[in-house]
């Protein structure tokens, strides 16, 4: 089976919709959470992505906060007055649906986690020493994560300088047969890598392969979305560097 790994959406509908609009070979998505928050699309791109059957969904921090189900208190003020918008844009479906979503599940020998599989919603891993911890906090062979918004891969038992955590290049490709692995596959919506363009990762579980990639999309059209709704011009601004 081959999956389409998605993570961070955050309500930008033109980064989404140029993943799937990609000529991509993949039979089920698991989505890592943060659907919304940030973006001026939350309804759109959870309708797009309930759309396809069999998927797999969590619940990231923007989505809880969103729907009332975690406080704002540790945002910063432009994370907190994008989660208020998008609780008063969000349809009584959509926001049932998110309400609905759990923030960790197990699908065959992979771990799913929004933060990480320690504390499921909140936790941002950032450095190889606390990457290393985490693997006594899965029992399944791997984990994905996601939540930082840059992509990462840690093979449990090899050491690595902290700036490797987000090292994977753009088509490069892992065999994950040989060890456990904790994978991010980055940030559809909003990368922070130093890299504007949308990212996502392919999951292949027969071949025990993950593949990291990206594409471009209409960056300013989200701008001006952003714009238009009235969210904190930071959101769009942070856009074209990928920050």
């Amino acid at each position: 089976m081959r999956i389409l790994v998605l993570s961070d959406i955050h309500a930008n509908l033109p980064a989404l919709e140029r993943i799937l609009q990609q000529r991509l070979s993949w039979d089920t998505i698991w989505n890592l959470g943060d659907t919304v928050g940030y973006g001026p699309w939350p309804n759109e791109c959870i309708d797009l992505v309930r759309s396809y059957p069999d998927s797999v969904h969590l619940a990231g921090n923007h989505d809880l906060a969103a729907t009332g189900q975690t406080s704002t208190e540790s945002f910063n003020a432009m994370a907190a007055a994008a989660a208020e918008w998008t609780s008063q844009q969000l349809t009584d479906d959509s926001a049932t649906w998110l309400k609905s979503l759990g923030s960790i599940s197990t699908e065959g020998d992979v771990t799913l986690a929004h933060g990480s599989p320690r504390f499921p919603a909140f936790e941002y891993i950032t450095t190889a020493p606390q990457a290393a911890q985490m693997f006594s906090y899965f029992p399944t062979r791997h984990c994905f994560v996601g939540h930082t918004h840059r992509p990462m891969i840690v093979v449990e038992g090899i050491s690595m300088p902290a700036e490797a955590l987000f090292a994977p290049t753009p088509g490069q490709g892992f065999d994950l047969a040989p060890a456990r692995a904790l994978v991010n596959p980055g940030s559809v919506g909003q990368p922070r890598d130093g890299d504007p363009r949308a990212a996502y990762a392919l999951y292949d579980t027969d071949m025990q392969q993950i593949a990291f990639h990206r594409v471009e999309y209409d960056v300013a059209l989200t701008q001006q979305a952003i714009h238009a709704a009235g969210l904190p011009r930071q959101l769009a601004d942070r856009l074209p560097p990928g920050r």
